[in-house]
């Protein structure tokens, strides 16, 4: 594989349009139809979504076999969760509530 995964950031930096599937019902299956459907990205969504981290960690391995990016987007800015999710193979990370400058290093972090 050339480039793969090639990174979102660089696919923007390159003015390029990006396609994705946010997911809130708990259903590993949904992200693997979205995953194979071609999407660019798909997101699971913990903040707002009906899973938890268990379900959330499924469905990111149901992305594991297509090129699409899997992301998800955590609850707050919290390092245990951030770290937990990128752990069970999310390869971005949504995080909300980031309002200040120290918020955002906080959350690089």
């Amino acid at each position: 594989m050339s480039d793969f995964p090639r990174s979102l950031r660089s696919r923007w930096s390159d003015g390029e349009t990006t396609i994705g599937a946010w997911l809130t019902y708990r259903e590993p299956l949904l992200a693997e139809i979205a995953a194979l459907a071609g999407y660019d990205y798909v997101c699971i969504d913990l903040q707002h979504g009906l899973m938890d981290l268990d379900t959330a960690s499924h469905m990111l391995s149901a992305t594991v076999r297509t090129e699409t990016v899997p992301m998800a987007r955590v609850p707050w800015n919290e390092p245990g969760i951030i770290g937990r999710v990128l752990d069970a193979g999310a390869f971005a990370v949504v995080i909300p509530m980031v309002n200040t400058a120290d918020e955002a290093r906080r959350a690089v972090e």
